[in-house]
């Protein structure tokens, strides 16, 4: 009964193995591509905003900005690639040098730039996930929604020809703002901004910091041939994160009490 249920099989006592072993070595190929596109698909499901849009200011031509997509995942034979933003005006370009957050779903990018006594909140719709597939970023696809500016009283982007400072998603309904010029001794000062996402409305205060020694938050060199965006920090659950002076260690200080620092 058992050699009627059982068919397609042969056995060959002291047989050649080789077709086997080849018909499982195609298995295992098979097997491994398999697993490294799911890899693949996985990490570009889990991409971070911050991950996708990378602002090169060093790879200016001409004074210009050019947007390089950091997507550089492969799923079977797509694969993403570059996209330059040499086709908008250079005031637009500034304006994507300066993104703060974007929206994948609702293709939407968030840019916050600073002035003397100012802040202004720029919201545009932009192709940011099929760049480089089957849109272009010219001025026919960058359309600016929304544009709001804020008008400060304590914070600015502090220094001469360096500006120090930067912005950044919070994560928890607000964009946070802050600049302080480094410190290697004495107490660390710091102004900082924070904006509401749902209506723009705002609060800015200033920090003295005791015996704090901070890197810069960050940096802006604008004025030049090759603009330049260094972050330094980061803002996460409530608490900003800053490099000490000698690069040695990090501080972490509760963005509602300043006292609370680490």
């Amino acid at each position: 009964m058992a050699g009627n249920r059982i068919k397609g099989i042969t056995v060959e006592i002291g047989g050649d193995t080789t077709k086997l072993q080849t018909a499982l070595k195609g298995v295992n190929t098979e097997i491994r591509n398999t697993q490294s596109q799911l890899k693949d698909v996985e990490k570009l499901l889990k991409l971070d905003p911050g991950d996708v849009l990378t602002f090169a200011g060093g790879q200016a031509d001409e004074g210009q900005i050019t947007c390089i997509t950091s997507i550089r995942q492969r799923i079977g034979i797509h694969t993403f690639t570059n996209a330059s933003v040499h086709e908008i005006g250079q005031t637009k370009q500034m304006t994507l040098f300066e993104a703060v957050e974007l929206d994948f779903e609702k293709n939407l990018l968030y840019s916050i730039t600073f002035g003397t006594s100012s802040v202004t909140i720029t919201k545009i719709r932009i192709p940011v996930f099929n760049i480089g597939l089957n849109e272009k970023l010219d001025d026919t696809t960058y359309t600016v929604l929304e544009e709001q500016t804020l008008t400060t009283e304590s914070f600015t982007f502090l220094g001469d020809y360096t500006k120090y400072g930067e912005f950044m998603d919070g994560h928890d309904g607000y964009w946070y703002g802050f600049s302080n010029e480094p410190n290697s001794s004495g107490d660390a000062k710091m102004v900082w901004i924070r904006i509401s996402k749902k209506d723009y409305s705002f609060t800015e205060r200033s920090w003295t910091l005791s015996k704090a020694k901070l890197s810069e938050v960050g940096t802006r060199a604008k004025d030049g041939s090759y603009p330049e965006r260094n972050v330094k920090c980061c803002v996460r659950k409530g608490y900003l994160y800053v490099p000490s002076y000698d690069k040695k260690g990090v501080y972490k200080i509760n963005t509602a009490n300043s006292a609370d620092l680490c």
